[in-house]
C-alpha cells in the first residue's frame, strides 16, 4: 500500500510479507542465541516465536512475570518443538544486579531484542502525577541502560541489537498522538541516542532502532492514547515487527547501523538506498538545521 505518513519508500506494509518471512533462509538465525525483554506479551512475545521460526537453538526470554513467560515459551513449543531451548527469566529490567545475574548465566549471545517499556495515561507536564511519568522515564531508560550495561561484555563477535522504538519521536509536540505524552517522547528519543552511543562505542556491534508500528498491544489499551487517535486506527500486525526484527539482525540489514527506521518500510526499497543511508545523517535524530551556518 500507499504510505499513509512521509516515508523513506512508496510501499508500505501492515503486516508480515515474503522478503522478512523468518523460516526463509536467508533469513536463518540457526545456532544463535536470542535474548528478548518483554518477551511475556505483545512485541516481545511475538519476536520470541519469529525467532524460533527462523532456527535460533536458545531463546532467552526475558520478563517481569513468570506466568507471562511460561504463556510465551508454551507457544515457541507448540510451534517448534524441540528445536529450540527456551529459557525464561523472570526478572525487572530496572534492577541491575538482577538482569546482571541474568546476562552471567546466559553467557554468550548473539542477538538482543529490547522490547520491555512502559508508557502512562495521557496528562500534560502540568498535570502529570510525577512518580506515574518519572516511571515511564526510568522504566523506558533505566532498564534499557541496565540490560545493554549487563549484555554487553557477554555478547558473540557480530552481535546485534533492536530496540524497539516509536515514530512519535518524529513529530512536533502540538500534533494529537504527541499532547500529553511527553514521558513517552521523551524517553524514546533517548533510547536512540542512546543506541547511537553504543554503536559509536562497539564498532563491532549492529544497533538499529525500529518503529514496531501501531499495534494494539495491552500497553497501548491501557494508555488511552488510542482515544481519538486518528492514527490509531491504521493498526499493524504484530508479526510485521516481529518478521521485521528477524530480517533487522541478518546481514542483509548492515546499511541500517546506528539507524532508526520503520518497521513497515519496504525492506527491498530500503536495500535500494543503502549507500545513501550509510553515508549520510539521514534516519539519525539532531536539531533541525545542523551543521548551522551564520549568515554571509
Amino acid at each position: 500500500m500507499k504510505p499513509p505518513y512521509p516515508a523513506l519508500v512508496s510501499e508500505w506494509h501492515n503486516a508480515p510479507y515474503p522478503a522478512i518471512e523468518p523460516t526463509s533462509p536467508a533469513l536463518s538465525h540457526a545456532g544463535q542465541t536470542v535474548v528478548v525483554t518483554g518477551a511475556g506479551s505483545g512485541i516481545g512475545q511475538a519476536a520470541c516465536l519469529a525467532y524460533a521460526a527462523s532456527g535460533a537453538s536458545r531463546l532467552i526470554l526475558l520478563g517481569r512475570r513468570q506466568a507471562k513467560l511460561d504463556e510465551t515459551q508454551a507457544l515457541i513449543e507448540a510451534q517448534s518443538p524441540g528445536s529450540c531451548a527456551v529459557h525464561p527469566f523472570a526478572a525487572d529490567t530496572m534492577h541491575a544486579a538482577a538482569i546482571k545475574g541474568v546476562a552471567e548465566a546466559v553467557g554468550g549471545w548473539d542477538v538482543l531484542v529490547l522490547s520491555a517499556g512502559a508508557i502512562m495515561s495521557p496528562a500534560s507536564v502540568a498535570d502529570a502525577e510525577p512518580d506515574a511519568w518519572w516511571n515511564v522515564i526510568e522504566t523506558n531508560m533505566r532498564g534499557f541502560f541496565n540490560t545493554l550495561h549487563a549484555f554487553l561484555p557477554t555478547r558473540k563477535p557480530g552481535a546485534r541489537i533492536v530496540g524497539v522504538s516509536a515514530a512519535i519521536v518524529n513529530l512536533p509536540a502540538v500534533y494529537p498522538p504527541c499532547q500529553g505524552a511527553s514521558a513517552y517522547v521523551t524517553s524514546k528519543l533517548a533510547q536512540i541516542r542512546l543506541l547511537e552511543h553504543v554503536a559509536a562505542e562497539h564498532p563491532d556491534v549492529f544497533v538499529v532502532a525500529v518503529h514496531p508500528g501501531i499495534v494494539a498491544t495491552d500497553m497501548m489499551r491501557k494508555s488511552g492514547m488510542t482515544e481519538g487517535n486518528a492514527e490509531a486506527t491504521l493498526l499493524d500486525d504484530v508479526n510485521l515487527s516481529a518478521h521485521f526484527f528477524v530480517w533487522a539482525t541478518t546481514k542483509q540489514a548492515a546499511f541500517l547501523r546506528g539507524k532508526f527506521c520503520y518497521a513497515n518500510w519496504d525492506v527491498e526499497q530500503l536495500q535500494a538506498r543503502a549507500k545513501e543511508i550509510q553515508e549520510t545523517s539521514i534516519l539519525t535524530p539532531n536539531i533541525l538545521g545542523w551543521p548551522f551556518q551564520a549568515e554571509a
